[in-house]
């Protein structure tokens, strides 16, 4: 046969232009099932088509509190690889898919490789689990009831981080849950949540009452990407869990 011919490798025509048509994340997820022996996913039932790497044993040591995402209702392809890229550099365990298991990303660098995915189909499924895992869930969004994500007293050099709970009520962890980009946290993501934290702005935006802008033109932020104010949250947390930095040679950080 020819080298490097279609025939030479074992596909035929049929699947080349299954190829084709996917996307670059179900390209992938493809491409790991026949690497992995798996079979071609349905589309229906089968997992892969979301948990490209499969859930592992602890990522932190067990005295660290471990750490979730959970991805729902988001419609950039950019914030959710963003958040993903995040998540895996910043030490989360998993990150959890709520709804449609297909779903675009871009941005990750290969993050998506390395942080484990779990698809599930509801919000209640996801609390049901986390709360098996003793883990709380922290909707991040901007309301009365949300506390600041630190805060820093300049007069003692203390930073206060809101997770003291998880110590006194005997949580393992934290998850956190981040709203759509122009909606914020639905009713069904605020229903699963413990508590509400938020990143404090030092400017806002347009988002404000009309007074705030009277006699000149709105301007500025009212609030912050979702997907960078997933990279200060989770940042936040890791600091305050004490997951131990990465090694690091020149201007890259080693796995």
């Amino acid at each position: 046969k020819e080298v490097g011919s279609a025939a030479a490798v074992g596909v035929d025509e049929e699947m080349l232009r299954s190829i084709a048509t996917l996307t670059e994340s179900r390209f992938e997820t493809w491409l790991l099932q026949i690497i992995n022996g798996t079979p071609k996913s349905d589309g229906d039932n089968n997992e892969a088509a979301t948990q490209l790497v499969p859930p592992q044993p602890q990522r932190q040591p067990n005295n660290n509190p471990s750490a979730y995402v959970i991805l729902s209702n988001l419609q950039s392809g950019g914030n959710i690889g963003n958040i993903v890229r995040s998540a895996s550099i910043f030490g989360c365990e998993e990150c959890i898919v709520v709804g449609q298991k297909r779903y675009r990303m871009t941005g990750d660098h290969g993050s998506r490789l390395d942080l484990p995915q779990r698809h599930m189909w509801s919000h209640a499924d996801v609390r049901e689990y986390l709360d098996e895992k003793r883990v709380r869930i922290y909707g991040i969004e901007i309301m009365e009831n949300a506390s600041p994500i630190m805060q820093y007293d300049r007069e003692t050099g203390v930073v206060k981080f809101p997770f003291e709970a998880e110590c006194e009520g005997g949580w393992s962890g934290s998850a956190f849950i981040f709203g759509n980009e122009g909606q914020g946290l639905s009713t069904k993501q605020r229903e699963i949540c413990d508590e509400f934290l938020f990143i404090p702005q030092n400017r806002g935006g347009s988002g404000g009452s009309e007074d705030n802008f009277a006699g000149r033109d709105k301007v500025g932020s009212a609030s912050m990407n979702v997907a960078c104010a997933a990279a200060v949250v989770l940042q936040a947390y890791s600091m305050w869990a004490g997951y131990s930095e990465a090694r690091f040679e020149g201007e890259k950080f080693l796995s």
